[in-house]
Parts: C-alpha cells; structure tokens; sequence
C-alpha cells in the first residue's frame, strides 16, 4: 500500500523530477564555460632517503623520523629555490623567443621586441643560463629582461603561485606538480624543473666533495 503512495508521488511530480535536473545541468553549463582549461602535470622525485634507513634501530626511530622529514623539507626548498626556477625560467623565455610555437600568447611587451632586442635577449637569457645567475634587477637592462618574463608569468614568483611540491605521504617520493592553461607548458615546467634540480643537486654533491678532499689533502 505505501509503495503503491509512493509510486503515485513520483507519478504526480514526474516533471519536476525531470526537470530539475535538467535545469541544474544547463545552470551549470553556464557557469563554467567561460572558465579558463586548467592542464595538471606531475613528476615523482625518488630520493634514495627513506632506503637508507631502513636498518636503522627502532629505540632512535623518532629521531630518525624527524631527521628524514628534514632531509625532504630541506629537498622540497631546493626545487622551489629561487636558483632553480631562475634555470626553469631561462628555459622557458628562450623557446619562446627561438620557436614559432611559444609555450604562452606573447605578452605586449614581448611583442615589442624588435629583431636587435630580441637577439640581446636571447644571448643574455642564455648566458645567464649557462651561469647560473640570477638577473640583477640594479641592472637597468637586466631589470627589463626580469620584467619581460613577469609579462610572460615566467619568473620565479608567478610559477610558483600554479607549482605544488610535497613528499608523497610517508614514502620516498617527492611529487611536483604544476597547473596552467596549457597542456604542453605544465608537462614541460615539471620535467624541466626535476632536470634542473637534479643538475644542480648533482652540482653540489661533486662541490662539496671536491671541498673534502681538499680538507684533507691540505690537513
């Protein structure tokens, strides 16, 4: 008897059940579509961390724990370093102003740059690059190339706002991810950037191991 009630509501409001739906499916339609696509990339990082700590004992684990988690901060700082992303964003302004095909619309500014400007650019961009140096901003040519990658959301501030890089749960992986509006781009900023740390990481442990056996050699 009550199902019987039942069905004869559903029957009796059959429109509206229908229609409510739909009414939300096309509110929703117009709601998103002039939203800007948003392309999600990501690169797992393995450390080597947690594998080298595995025989530790347990009566030191929290310690041990607390070192590990240090080790990936200090690792998780490195990658969004401003020295890091300074060799991401040469990268990234250098295949703009050599390919037909940029990453980005170009900016106005970068549409301004006449062929002599657009030259002195590119062999500044690299030069710096191969340095790694950062663009000095008391330099009043170099401070217009910084503001032509902030016209291009190139610089280190304005990656960082769409750059997420965490340790994945408890595991030796650290995840880099990077949200922007084209799929190319944000496949490229992750992959870039894991090379970019990895170089540099590789870097320092040859400095400071060249720095030991200097120690030594000279002790």
């Amino acid at each position: 008897m009550e199902f019987g009630n039942f069905l004869k509501i559903l029957k009796k409001h059959k429109f509206t059940l229908v229609l409510v739906p739909v009414f939300a499916v096309i509110i929703a339609y117009f709601l998103v579509r002039n939203q800007p696509d948003v392309y999600s990339s990501q690169a797992k990082l393995a450390t080597g961390i947690v594998d080298q700590t595995q025989s530790i004992l347990s009566d030191i684990a929290d310690l041990q724990e607390s070192k590990i988690n240090q080790q990936f901060s200090n690792i998780i700082e490195m990658i969004k370093s401003k020295r890091t992303l300074d060799q991401l964003s040469y990268k990234l302004i250098i295949h703009d102003l050599t390919s037909n095909k940029p990453y980005r619309k170009p900016s106005a500014l970068f549409n301004q740059l006449n062929a002599s400007a657009r030259q002195h650019a590119l062999e500044t961009y690299t030069n710096l690059y191969n340095k790694r140096q950062a663009l000095s901003l008391f330099n009043p040519d170099q401070n217009g190339l910084h503001k032509l990658l902030e016209s291009m959301k190139y610089d280190d501030q304005s990656i960082l706002k769409s750059l997420l890089v965490y340790r994945v749960q408890n595991s030796d992986y650290i995840n880099v991810q990077f949200d922007s509006e084209g799929s190319e781009l944000s496949a490229v900023v992750v992959n870039t950037l894991c090379n970019e740390f990895i170089s540099y990481y590789s870097l320092l442990v040859k400095e400071n191991q060249r720095k030991a056996v200097d120690f030594w050699v000279t002790y």
